[in-house]
């Protein structure tokens, strides 16, 4: 085999194994963070915690302080759930770059049971709405961000919140 030929199949093994790594990385944040938005959806607590790392932190949509605490998300998570039934989450594509997945979806549901005080009236919400997720090295969730205000949903549902 000539001295060419051997150096281009070295080359080509050491791009091929170097590529190999990242994507692998890719597809696994990919799959924890269609798994974790499954998991919020279900208000899967012990799930959600499952994917996420030390330190992870709640920014949502920035209207409110951010939650560094797991154990803190599941009030909300579970007055949510208990307010809206049904609430699902459809049309999921997951994008990913680096550290970083984007996961699109549509978020539903109907405003059945009282919430903070409010009754219910039976509307439908349904908005687009994006989660960005950052991974540390070891594949867990270190931060989630959204871009889809709360606020959507409640004009949609006819609920004005207390300031």
């Amino acid at each position: 085999m000539s001295i060419y030929l051997k150096i281009l199949l070295l080359g080509v093994c050491v791009m091929a194994a170097c590529k190999q790594p990242n994507k692998s990385a890719s597809e696994k944040n990919i799959t924890a963070a269609l798994a974790s938005v499954h998991a919020f959806e279900k208000a899967d607590l012990a799930a959600m915690k499952s994917f996420c790392g030390p330190g992870f932190i709640d920014y949502g949509s920035g209207e409110d302080r951010p939650w560094t605490n797991l154990d803190s998300m599941k009030v909300g998570m579970d007055a949510c759930n208990a307010a809206f039934g049904g609430q699902r989450v459809s049309n999921l594509q997951a994008f990913s770059s680096g550290d970083t997945v984007i996961v699109t979806d549509t978020s539903s549901g109907t405003f059945k049971y009282p919430f903070i005080g409010i009754k219910p009236n039976g509307k439908k919400f349904s908005y687009p709405d994006a989660e960005i997720l950052v991974f540390n090295k070891d594949g867990l969730i270190i931060s989630h961000r959204a871009i889809q205000s709360n606020n959507t949903a409640f004009a949609q549902l006819g609920i004005k919140l207390p300031l």
